[in-house]
């Protein structure tokens, strides 16, 4: 299954979220390992970067060092190679452990192996790092912010787990979005199930990291940043095939590729979402193998469980609400709709949220979920019925949309207000894009269901398949998780409030603003 960010959806325009974001914590155990000092950090944090990618290449520079130099003093089979990459891995510290190593001209008899995923931490920021950082020899750090996961290269774990891509710079990319998802126990409890699966294969099986040319855009729409008009990533976990694939529009926004920089290009953004997505796409894999695992007879029928879908997105806004930075993003404007918190749009009722998922794209449109099991060419007329409400809304709102901007165009030429209408101008024309793209998608979702309709209607033995699944107790685990995800993030926004919804730039006039001056201005309007 594919994440799609579904950019056009949301409320009204707010402002240009800054680049600079809250600064990481800094602590002694950085400078200790990586002579990396508060300064750098700070400077780097001042200029709208994060510190952590440049902590990222630092170690990854060190580490291949570290490596080349003991290979080259050290006789053959002194020290494995998995042991050599562990103390480099937890920078001078091991370095210096590994000469001490080569003076003694001794074999290790350190026994300390990394400590399994299945022992991570439960929570805390960066707790995760301990396994990858340290072992059972090395100091441990004291209480408190331990050193970031983010550019390091993968312990032996994430090594035996994930495949990765052979190109530097897209193995720094997936390590720091590894890294990302380990901040939160969503991320730091999936990477243990996956491993758990793994496990059952023999050899253990690997998941495959990719990243595809699928083009795209980083746009902001609503007042939020994200890849429009392109898959952010997908997830496959058959029996031959674990693949992790992101689109490579990714590397740009994180600002990892050559030359200028794009203007959009924001680290810190561009990794939440991205750990939002890898996320969201490993836990179709990790569903997938429970279902092949618990009710393999289904599997076939698990294609059609919306509620698959519905649970990597419960993953992953429960991710982004651990990790956001205080900007508003896709995840928790979703959420503030999902959970009634909306305040921008009056028909965006909590209650049609997974309505409006299901039908957006044709893929997730003739998915089914809960009681739609057990009568689906009923919840595919409705679906039918559904979809047709959109499009209506959709061409009407493109039609008011359209003559706002045309409005402003015209009110342009008072030179006094021209300024002012700038922000409003680019919300308008972002608007009327995802409207259109909204209307485009529809139209190829209602295709999708009629088309499902005049399958099943003729597949008499798929039909009772579906309906024999709904019934089956084998296979009820599927609903029961996504239900129990719903409970657990309503929960934890009580701990973890949403940001606050981005302002309108000051200086720039609101559409509400724009409306009453434009009526003012009518013939015969009373001045």
């Amino acid at each position: 299954m594919s994440r799609l960010l579904l950019l056009g959806w949301f409320g009204v325009l707010a402002a240009v979220p800054s680049r600079s974001a809250d600064c990481p914590p800094f602590t002694p155990e950085i400078e200790q390992a990586w002579g990396i000092g508060e300064a750098r950090w700070r400077q780097e944090c001042a200029l709208g970067r994060d510190p952590r990618i440049v902590l990222g290449e630092i170690s990854r520079e060190f580490v291949s060092r570290c490596k080349q130099d003991f290979q080259a003093q050290a006789p053959a089979g002194m020290v494995p190679p998995e042991k050599v990459a562990e103390l480099c891995g937890q920078g001078r510290p091991g370095e210096t452990r590994l000469k001490g190593l080569l003076r003694g001209n001794q074999p290790s008899s350190d026994p300390g192996a990394l400590a399994s995923l299945m022992n991570f931490p439960a929570a805390g920021s960066f707790a995760s790092a301990l396994d990858g950082w340290y072992d059972g020899g090395a100091a441990r750090p004291p209480e408190g912010p331990l050193l970031p996961v983010i550019g390091s290269v993968p312990h032996r774990q994430l090594e035996q787990l994930f495949q990765f891509p052979a190109d530097p710079v897209q193995r720094r990319f997936f390590e720091t979005v590894l890294g990302r998802m380990q901040d939160t126990e969503e991320g730091q409890a999936l990477l243990r199930d996956l491993f758990a699966e793994s496990a059952r294969f023999k050899p253990p099986r690997r998941i495959k990291l990719v990243m595809r040319a699928w083009g795209g855009k980083i746009a902001r729409v609503d007042g939020v940043w994200g890849i429009a008009e392109a898959l952010a990533g997908t997830g496959l976990g058959d029996d031959d095939a674990w693949e992790l694939e992101m689109n490579s529009i990714y590397l740009r926004w994180a600002g990892f590729h050559g030359g200028k920089p794009a203007d959009y290009a924001d680290p810190a953004l561009a990794f939440e979402d991205a750990g939002a997505t890898a996320l969201h796409e490993l836990q179709h894999i990790l569903l997938r193998r429970r279902v092949a695992g618990r009710a393999k007879k289904w599997l076939s029928v698990f294609e059609l469980d919306y509620n698959d879908e519905k649970l990597a997105r419960l993953k992953e806004f429960a991710f982004s609400l651990q990790v956001h930075s205080g900007r508003e993003t896709a995840n928790t404007k979703a959420l503030r709709w999902l959970l009634g918190l909306s305040q921008t749009e009056a028909d965006h009722r909590p209650e049609d949220f997974w309505l409006i998922q299901n039908i957006y794209t044709k893929d997730y449109s003739v998915m089914l979920a809960g009681a739609e099991m057990s009568d689906p060419l009923s919840a595919y007329r409705g679906r039918i019925a559904a979809i047709e409400r959109q499009l209506a809304k959709c061409a009407r709102k493109l039609r008011d949309t359209e003559a706002l901007l045309k409005d402003i165009a015209r009110l342009e030429a008072d030179p006094g207000l021209k300024p002012k209408l700038a922000h409003l101008r680019a919300n308008t024309k972002a608007k009327i894009a995802a409207l259109k793209e909204s209307s485009r998608s529809y139209e190829k979702s209602r295709a999708a269901v009629n088309s499902q309709i005049k399958k099943l209607s003729r597949d008499r033995a798929r039909l009772a398949a579906i309906r024999a699944a709904a019934a089956d107790p084998a296979y009820a685990f599927v609903a029961q998780e996504a239900e129990r995800e719903t409970a657990r993030l309503k929960a934890l926004v009580a701990s973890h409030p949403l940001p606050p919804p981005p302002q309108w730039p000051e200086g720039q006039l609101t559409e509400k603003e724009f409306k009453a001056i434009l009526a003012r201005r009518r013939p015969g309007a009373a001045q």
